[in-house]
């Protein structure tokens, strides 16, 4: 009697064992397809465009890809004066020159003329090189009513026309 008892445990959690699996079976592996979808574009794309003559270089940066950027400049070199012709630009205090814009998708910044004091370079004794790194941030909204831009970790943005808030951590 014992081991018909024993037996007819064994083979009731056998039964039990194989209807879970058969229902964990069934629920990882069932799917639903979807249909459609949405492209996302989180990075965004920038170009440095420098045309260098005799006197120094002009420097433009386009937006390539398809989301909005903030974009700053750095520019390095020995006996250099950087203009920025138009208001669009201006120097922070870390020594990046800020596009005070927001730079839409396909559209490119205004100049930055960067001339060299070829008496200085000739002065000095050696050749020059203008050094140019370019660096875009993709612009975030702080979802507020004024949608406010938020200001990219690290920047030094001056306060510009954009609305920029620091983030806060």
């Amino acid at each position: 009697m014992r081991k018909a008892r024993s037996t007819i445990l064994i083979c009731l959690a056998a039964a039990i064992a194989v209807m879970s699996a058969a229902v964990c079976y069934a629920y990882f592996t069932d799917y639903e397809e979807a249909k459609g979808g949405a492209d996302v574009h989180l990075n965004g794309s920038s170009l440095v465009h420098e045309e260098a003559d005799e006197n120094g270089k002009v420097l433009q940066v386009e937006n390539t890809g398809e989301t909005d950027l903030l974009v700053r400049v750095g520019i390095y070199g020995d006996n250099i004066t950087i203009d920025a012709p138009s208001e669009d630009w201006v120097e922070g205090s870390d020594g990046f020159w800020y596009y005070k814009k927001i730079l839409e998708a396909g559209n490119t910044t205004s100049v930055i003329n960067v001339r060299i004091d070829k008496a200085k370079a000739d002065e000095a004794g050696h050749d020059f090189d203008i050094v140019v790194a370019h660096e875009s941030a993709r612009v975030i909204y702080d979802g507020t009513e004024e949608n406010r831009v938020v200001k990219p970790e690290g920047w030094l943005y001056p306060d510009i026309a954009v609305g920029m808030e620091e983030v806060s951590d």
